[in-house]
């Protein structure tokens, strides 16, 4: 058995035995025969213990991991997690109700997002969450007008913008002034002030969250010095912090990259805590299921233009857009191990997609030797922002996803049949 590095350690639960690839106890070479491709495969044993790892790591404080249901929304991977105690940071009415619909305790569910509508705000109120992460001035009004006329107390928490460069991708840093997210110091005090004579809105705590796929220190340290100064300014005009929302953004390993570890990353969360004296909560969410997915998909066809080499495979750019919007790397490996053969050279091939855009591209000048059509490949490290970005660009349907668990394999995800992309069209009579 040879274990695949991906993501946060060695994942035992995706391995070559007997020269193929397997997710825990099975092949997926067996289960693209018997359901076609492309589709996700996820393993449980990996989310279970990327969960538990994770929140052992903080267990020296009153902690309440919040998984962020933007990176995997799937109903079986939600139940996963709620079964193992696990909260929801939720963005949207649709992520709320799948939270809810996965099992997860309402009182456990965080309502971020910088736009929240009136719909979303009510049925928050209504099912009773545990706090909404406030973003503007604007938000926290319009929260306190409809808890006011719901006769209810709503539970907010300020989303500081610490005016920190992350050091990550551009597209998804947050925590910048150039950024559309969260508030000023100076405006959170201003609302605490306000707060005080309003019987209809509580602020519980204070939020922050600098980007995502952050592989430095440094941003964390200064975003959390921005929350312990701010906390101590509060605690001296006689504001008390049930909590801080210290979210998520926790890089992981896609190639060979140098992270932080959940060691390092724990330390300085930890020494956050130790000086604010409060309830702490994270919202992990690609740390807990990137390396717990993979993409199958089948070589169409090989081609060459005497300068290039291109791999066509029969996924494309709207099953699997992160390579396409933010130039990401994904390890590609073969579900079949082919021995290698000095007589044989290796080549460096392109893999890509059939869809009309130069952008469906997954990888540039990858080595491969003697790659076949038909033959199966993995895109590894898809279970965060894989599926949930899908589009039905090109009129493509929507793939299926898999769990597996040990010795068996779930379709949680029935792959798109193309009436229902023409079905849910409408033709008004007068056409």
């Amino acid at each position: 058995m040879e274990a695949i590095i991906l993501g946060n350690t060695q994942v035992n639960e995706f391995n070559y035995t007997n020269g193929f690839l397997f997710a825990e106890k099975i092949s997926l070479q067996k289960i693209a025969e018997e359901i076609g491709t492309p589709f996700y495969c996820y393993s449980k044993n990996a989310i279970v213990k990327n969960f538990l790892n994770f929140k052992k790591a903080f267990k020296n404080f009153p902690t309440m991991v919040c998984f962020a249901v933007k990176a995997n929304s799937n109903l079986s991977v939600l139940r996963i997690l709620s079964k193992l105690g696990a909260g929801a940071d939720v963005v949207s009415m649709g992520e709320l109700m799948k939270a809810l619909s996965a099992g997860i305790d309402p009182k456990k569910i965080i309502f971020s997002g910088v736009g929240k509508s009136r719909e979303e705000i009510s049925k928050a109120l209504g099912v009773g969450i545990k706090q909404f992460n406030v973003e503007s001035e604007s938000e926290f009004m319009e929260i306190a007008n409809l808890a006011k006329k719901a006769h209810r107390v709503a539970s907010v928490s300020l989303r500081i913008n610490p005016n920190v460069i992350a050091k990550t991708h551009r597209k998804i840093t947050t925590g910048s002034h150039d950024d559309k997210f969260g508030i000023t110091c100076e405006q959170a005090i201003r609302l605490f002030q306000k707060s005080s004579g309003m019987q209809e809105i509580n602020i519980i705590g204070l939020a922050i969250h600098i980007g995502s796929q952050i592989t430095k220190v440094t941003p964390f340290k200064e975003a959390f010095n921005v929350i312990r100064k701010l906390a101590n300014d509060l605690k001296r005009m006689n504001f008390q912090l049930q909590n801080v929302d210290v979210g998520g953004g926790l890089g992981i390993q896609y190639a060979n990259e140098n992270t932080v570890s959940l060691k390092n990353y724990s330390r300085i969360v930890s020494s956050l805590m130790n000086s604010l004296q409060c309830g702490l909560i994270l919202e992990p969410g690609r740390f807990i299921v990137a390396d717990a997915g993979v993409l199958v998909t089948k070589i169409l066809r090989l081609k060459s233009n005497g300068r290039k080499h291109f791999i066509i495979v029969d996924s494309a750019m709207n099953d699997f857009i992160r390579p396409a919007i933010y130039d990401a790397y994904h390890k590609i490996i073969p579900l079949k191990k082919t021995k290698i053969q000095k007589s044989k050279s290796a080549k460096k091939w392109d893999i890509v997609g059939p869809i009309c855009e130069s952008s469906d591209t997954f990888a540039r000048n990858r080595i491969f030797r003697d790659p076949k059509e038909n033959d199966i490949l993995a895109i590894c490290s898809v279970g965060a922002y894989g599926f949930v970005m899908s589009s039905n660009y090109n009129s493509r349907q929507h793939i299926p996803e898999i769990l597996i668990s040990g010795k068996k394999y779930a379709l949680i995800r029935k792959r798109q049949k193309i009436e229902h992309l023409i079905k849910t069209d409408i033709l008004p009579r007068w056409l």
